[in-house]
C-alpha cells in the first residue's frame, strides 16, 4: 500500500500501536488481591515492559521510507467513488463474505465500511475486484481510496500477479519487477512527520 505523502503513510504503519480502549482497564481483567499490583509486579520483574502505546526502536531501525514509481500505466478502481459504492451495492452478493450483515442490508456499504477495521469486508472485496475485467479487457491494478485517518490522505493498494511468475517465485522479487524504487531513506525518531503523525494518534515512537 502506497500514501500520498511521509506523514500519512507514518499515521497509516502506527495506528497498530494505538492502544485498545477494550483493554485498557487491566484491573478489570486482573483484578488485585492483597500485595504488589499487576502494574508493580511488571515493573519489578526487570523484564523492560513498554507501556501501552509504545513503539520499539526495532520498528523504526528496520524501516524506510521510500519513494517508489510503477514500471508500467496504471488502472486504479476508486473504491470510495460514489458510482463505485453503488456498484459493490448491486453486487454485494458476489464478493462480500458468507453471513455479512451487508448481504442482507446493502445499504450498509458506505465509505464508512470500506475503509473501516472490518478486514473480512475489505480483503473480500479487494479479491473480488482484482479479477474483475474492464470494459477494455485489461485487469485493474489495485484501488485508491481515502485513509481512515483523514480524508486529505490517499492511500493506494496495487496488486502483484503472481500467477506471471514460476512457481515458488518470492514476493519481493515479483514486487521488485513490478515497481521501481525511486529513493529510500532511513528515519530518525525526530523526523517532524513522525513525530506529527504519532502525536496524532496517541502513541510514544523510540
Amino acid at each position: 500500500m502506497g500514501l500520498t505523502s511521509v506523514w500519512g503513510a507514518f499515521l497509516e504503519t502506527l495506528a497498530y500501536a494505538v492502544p485498545d480502549p477494550g483493554l485498557s482497564d487491566l484491573a478489570s481483567l486482573f483484578p488485585d488481591g492483597p500485595g504488589p499490583t499487576i502494574h508493580q509486579e511488571w515493573q519489578a520483574s526487570g523484564f523492560g515492559h513498554m507501556p501501552s502505546g509504545s513503539v520499539n526502536l526495532q520498528w523504526r531501525t528496520t524501516r524506510a521510507i521510500a519513494q517508489i514509481r510503477p514500471r508500467a500505466d496504471l488502472t486504479l478502481i476508486d473504491r470510495c467513488h460514489s458510482q463505485t459504492v453503488g456498484l459493490l451495492r448491486s453486487t454485494v452478493a458476489e464478493w462480500a463474505p458468507t453471513g455479512h450483515r451487508v448481504r442482507t442490508m446493502p445499504n450498509l456499504l458506505d465509505v464508512s465500511a470500506l475503509t473501516g477495521p472490518d478486514r473480512a469486508l475489505t480483503c473480500s472485496l479487494a479479491w473480488w475486484l482484482a479479477s474483475q475485467e474492464l470494459p477494455d479487457g485489461s485487469l485493474p491494478s489495485g484501488v485508491r481510496y481515502p485513509s481512515r485517518h483523514g480524508t486529505d490522505q490517499q492511500a493506494t493498494a496495487l496488486w502483484i500477479d503472481m500467477g506471471r511468475f514460476s512457481p515458488g517465485t518470492d514476493t519481493a522479487h515479483a514486487v521488485e519487477a513490478a515497481i521501481d524504487t525511486v529513493a529510500s531513506a532511513q528515519f530518525s525518531d525526530r523526523d517532524p512527520d513522525l513525530q506529527a503523525a504519532a502525536k496524532l494518534l496517541g502513541v510514544t515512537v523510540f
